[in-house]
Formats: structure tokens, C-alpha cells, sequence
């Protein structure tokens, strides 16, 4: 909660995924110059790419990457 706090008010002039974590929690934050998205973990592993995952944000091509990931992890 703090980090994202502190993300939505600072200034942002580029896209970008940037991986948290801490003790107990670990989160993707997809970044615009108007937005900050959080992403949670699907499951044990928290998976990021270059590429937006979140409803509104994704460009809707899918990142082969995050899926091989996924699969890879379940494996």
C-alpha cells in the first residue's frame, strides 16, 4: 500500500512494469503517465514481462512469454 501510494504521486512520463515485494506480499505494478495498475500473483509465483497484463491496459496481443512462464512454473 505504501509503494503504490508513493507511485501515484509521483510524476510519470513513461510505461512500464515494476515487480514489489516484501515479506509477505508481492505485486506487479503496471505504470503509465496516467495510471498506476496493480497485478497480484496467479497462483505461487508472481510472473512479469515487458508487457501489460491488466483489463484496460494490455494491448490484447498475447505475451507468449507470460503464458510460456506460467506453464513452465505449473510443470
Amino acid at each position: 500500500d505504501e509503494a503504490r501510494a508513493l507511485l501515484e504521486k509521483t510524476p510519470r512520463s513513461t510505461y512500464m512494469n515494476l515487480a514489489c515485494c516484501d515479506a509477505t506480499k508481492a505485486v506487479v505494478f503496471e505504470l503509465t503517465p496516467r495510471s498506476v495498475g496493480v497485478r497480484e500473483p496467479e497462483g505461487p509465483v508472481l510472473r512479469c514481462t515487458n508487457h501489460f497484463e491488466l483489463p484496460g491496459l494490455s494491448t490484447g496481443v498475447e505475451c507468449r512469454r507470460f503464458h510460456t512462464l506460467g506453464e513452465r512454473i505449473a510443470a
